[in-house]
């Protein structure tokens, strides 16, 4: 029983990592800096490393969104 306990903790945690890794964090940029991109901002379909449309615009306002992991390997 206590293997099994063991077991399901662990993978438990590396499901947790992997969902924290992978969670998107958005920053938005400025009119300007989405005006100067080449190709277009509405034009392009760049995606992150999982899945994620990379830019994309919330509410009006144009967002360079990755995954937490992709940030932090700084592509």
């Amino acid at each position: 029983m206590l293997r099994f306990l063991a077991t399901v903790l662990l993978l438990a945690i590396a499901v947790a990592m992997v969902a924290a890794a992978i969670r998107p964090i958005c920053v938005p940029m400025t009119a300007v800096e989405a005006r100067q991109m080449r190709p277009r901002f509405d034009d392009r379909d760049d995606r992150d490393l999982f899945y994620l449309k990379i830019y994309q615009r919330r509410d009006g306002a144009p967002f360079e969104c990755k995954t937490w992991i992709t940030r932090a390997m700084m592509f």
